[in-house]
């Protein structure tokens, strides 16, 4: 009789999409910063070019020259302060405008310009900085968007200045053009690589915790089939064979009814949150061997005396349960004197350990085939599967059994 359920899933098949991007995520977190680095570099080139605007203020109409110096540092700055509130979409609407404001400006300026010409190589005040525009670019777009941003500004910053300096402090368009696409290109590719970076950070990180969330899927599909290979073994077959060899008696009757009880608690059994303290624990174990058993004698050491704040998982105690009610039915099966067969519980502060012994015929166990799941499976695989758990069987042949189950907090 086949005991084994369905196969465990793929573990890819169980990754669940990731989750949205959080709040505290990388990306989010370099967001920020740069914002607040972009409005600090805002604030600095006002004061730095500060001396600029009286030449550009003469050769400008007044209709550009207030409002359009105004709404430049204005918006930029406000992206510092979104940066500071740490609110992203905040970031994106401050940042957005700021670009659009800047290249408005700067477009703009021709129409302003009344045909007055500047005798100073800096030119106007807006090409000292047209790089920090590209640079909170890449606060909101991608690669190909930022860099076109970036010759935009660069071409039409160059040309405005190219129109309004006096040819002896002029240089050529394309070279001023090519300088300044190269002194801005470092920094806003910098930054362009720096939220890649942290785009991977995160996708790396959601793909983990995704992996996590697989493999406690699949070890709880495990653990269930685990569970349920065990109440197979311990409950359907154990009840049939005793019906093949005894018949219709009391003791098959009782045992049939326990299997059908522990059938339909399958789903329910277990679903407690907090952990179990030594007399509730020993409880349970008591009441495993007692469905077994009720004439089998369970000394219970320790239950009063260990600490009371001591807890054990309830997981702990139900496979510690499960394996010594196993054990307790091999010594019914098998253990012809009632009398002889005994239970003997200890608890102490983070361990559990259930001896269950007889005086039967005893066994070797190094003859026991391996298809034989009631040992093999539902004794020392149990306790192995448990973190901290072991089980030994000491058996010799016309001397009896005693089967030890253990377990320690890891």
């Amino acid at each position: 009789m086949a005991t084994d359920a369905a196969p465990i899933p793929a573990l890819r098949k169980l990754v669940v999409s990731a989750p949205a991007r959080e709040v505290g995520s990388a990306e989010t977190r370099i967001l920020g910063q740069f914002a607040i680095f972009i409005g600090a570099g805002y604030i600095a080139y006002l004061v730095i070019t500060s001396g600029y605007f009286a030449a550009a203020f003469r050769v400008s109409a007044l209709w550009w020259s207030i409002p359009g110096t105004i709404a430049v540092f204005a918006s930029g700055i406000a992206i510092g302060v979104a940066g500071v509130m740490k609110s992203v979409r905040a970031i994106q609407i401050t940042t957005t405008v700021a670009l659009l404001v800047f290249l408005a400006t700067i477009a703009l300026w021709p129409l302003a310009w009344n045909g007055g010409l500047i005798d100073d190589a800096h030119g106007l005040w807006f090409v000292q900085f047209n790089g920090l525009p590209a640079l909170a670019a890449a606060l909101i777009w991608r690669v190909p968007r930022s860099l076109l941003y970036l010759v935009a500004v660069v071409v039409v910053a160059a040309f405005d200045n190219y129109l309004v300096r006096t040819p002896a402090v002029s240089s050529p368009l394309l070279t001023e053009m090519a300088f300044a696409w190269g002194f801005c290109l470092v920094p806003v590719a910098a930054a362009l690589m720096g939220f890649r970076t942290a785009r991977l950070l995160d996708h790396t990180r959601d793909q983990a915790y995704g992996i996590a969330r697989a493999a406690a899927a699949a070890q709880a599909v495990a653990t269930e089939r685990t569970r349920f290979n065990a109440l197979t073994h311990d409950g359907v077959m154990a009840t049939l064979l005793a019906a093949a060899r005894q018949g219709n008696s009391p003791t098959v009757t009782a045992q049939a009814q326990s299997t059908i009880d522990n059938l339909h608690r399958l789903d329910a059994e277990f679903v407690v949150a907090d952990d179990l303290g030594p007399r509730a624990s020993a409880a349970v174990i008591r009441n495993s061997i007692a469905e077994v058993d009720q004439s089998i004698p369970t000394i219970v050491d320790g239950a009063d005396s260990a600490d009371g704040d001591s807890g054990y998982p309830p997981e702990v105690v139900r496979t510690v349960a499960a394996a010594a009610a196993e054990a307790a039915r091999n010594t019914v099966r098998h253990a012809a004197r009632a009398a002889g067969r005994h239970a003997h519980v200890t608890f102490s502060p983070g361990s559990i350990t259930v001896t269950v012994s007889d005086d039967g015929p005893g066994f070797d166990t190094r003859a026991v085939p391996a298809h034989r799941m009631g040992i093999a499976v539902s004794i020392v695989g149990r306790m192995a599967g448990l973190a901290g758990g072991s089980a030994d069987v000491e058996s010799t042949p016309g001397r009896g059994t005693v089967v030890t189950l253990r377990w320690t907090a890891p």
